[in-house]
């Protein structure tokens, strides 16, 4: 499978045109008059898709990340195949959700945020609920796995809605110091969007991230609900709350709603904000993509760059690009070998791993010495007496690569074989 990423920002409201011609062995994809052409794995055949073309989501299966917005002038090798659907001239099977004539996007509800930097926040006021519950929903995209979405403090209690290792955590911490933690979900760092909502109620206090749902119970004389429930509703910061340690999250929200009230552009207009806050576009860039970390290494976001995580890997360095081995027992003489070792080697320009004894005896010198394959007594065989000779085969375990490499990091070099002779009748 070829996947081919093209575009940024594309959640700003507006119309994108999208055209894409796959032919037998690449793939062009045009986005908005800019087009984009990569080689396809395997060559193109119309016939494999057996049929079957799936519109807003990837399969039957699929519940997360469907579309959800507005698509026209849908063409699949020349025929309009929404407009059929709803003309009833072709098969459209029905997932999830209703699928109508006509864009009736209302954007009043998908106002979008972008949280540009890890001092991003905003100070938001909605109308004061007298009530016995409170409860948050919003959706969000990021390629950070650590932030605060939502928090509220007051001098009893602390509400804390946040991301961590790409989980989300709902904390909820008592006047008598006890602290309920919720955990959901993983990888919700993906960039792709995820929907949440949050709710504290008078015996419970619930989570639900991507129809994924975990519950606990609260004890609710413990939380003084009264003041907790009347407070906490009208006012709560959105990024970072400078009452607490943890940085804003980094990313996109959109349809922000608090006690099931929509958060409007003029309750964002209005809102109290500081350290990067944009409105109406989400401005996101994968920084990891194309990953620039080689060797296999994990490539981590940041807020204003990268980090590679090496671990797991036999590499190190900004892109894992220096090997954690050294060339020769020299090397691992002045990083503090001290005596006789096998050690594991690896040239400069090499592949490929090795293990050779390295030799600390001496104070002042040090030997990387490679061990062929005839080591030990050997039988001489007939050929020996019928022509006075005797033919060994001298074979190293390691490759000529590597045997090069070596030589070329060594000062001096020599190849040494010695042969006795015994038992000779």
């Amino acid at each position: 499978m070829t996947n081919i990423s093209l575009g940024s920002d594309l959640a700003d409201g507006k119309w994108h045109s999208v055209k894409i011609k796959p032919t037998r062995r690449q793939t062009e994809i045009t986005l908005d008059s800019y087009p984009k052409t990569e080689l396809a794995g395997e060559g193109y055949n119309k016939h494999s898709l057996n049929g079957i073309v799936f519109v807003g989501s990837k399969g039957k299966q699929q519940t997360r990340n469907r579309f959800r917005g507005c698509l026209a002038d849908v063409d699949f090798d020349g025929r309009r195949i929404l407009v059929e659907a709803l003309e009833k001239k072709s098969s459209l099977e029905m997932v999830s959700g209703n699928l109508v004539n006509g864009c009736r996007y209302d954007d009043s509800h998908y106002k979008l945020v972008s949280f540009l930097s890890p001092n991003s926040y905003m100070k938001i006021t909605v109308p004061k609920y007298q009530v016995h519950s409170f409860s948050i929903s919003f959706q969000f995209r990021t390629f950070i796995k650590e932030g605060v979405f939502i928090s509220k403090t007051t001098t009893k209690l602390r509400f804390l809605l946040r991301l961590h290792l790409g989980s989300l955590l709902f904390e909820l911490a008592l006047p008598n110091g006890f602290k309920y933690v919720l955990k959901v979900g993983r990888s919700l760092h993906d960039g792709e969007w995820h929907s949440v909502k949050a709710g504290i109620y008078s015996t419970n206090m619930t989570i639900t991230a991507n129809n994924n749902t975990r519950t606990k119970r609260i004890s609710y004389e413990q939380m003084n609900s009264r003041e907790f429930f009347s407070k906490l509703s009208y006012q709560v910061f959105a990024g970072k709350n400078v009452q607490l340690r943890y940085h804003s999250f980094v990313g996109c929200l959109m349809s922000l709603a608090l006690n099931e009230f929509n958060i409007s552009e003029r309750d964002y207009d209005i809102a109290q904000r500081d350290g990067g806050v944009s409105k109406d576009i989400c401005s996101l860039k994968n920084k990891c993509h194309p990953n620039p970390c080689r060797n296999h290494g994990l490539c981590e976001q940041r807020y204003n760059n990268y980090y590679c995580n090496c671990s797991g890997t036999d590499f190190k360095g900004k892109t894992c690009e220096e090997t954690i081995y050294r060339q020769n027992c020299a090397e691992y003489r002045h990083f503090g070998l001290e005596r006789d070792s096998h050690c594991k080697l690896k040239g400069k320009d090499s592949t490929r791993l090795y293990t050779a004894l390295c030799n600390a005896t001496e104070e002042k010198n040090t030997y990387t010495v490679i061990r062929h394959m005839k080591m030990g007594n050997r039988s001489v065989v007939q050929d020996v007496f019928d022509f006075g000779y005797q033919i060994h085969e001298i074979e190293y375990p390691v490759g000529m690569e590597q045997i090069k490499a070596l030589v070329k990091s060594s000062e001096h070099c020599r190849q040494f074989i010695r042969y006795d002779c015994f038992r000779y009748y």
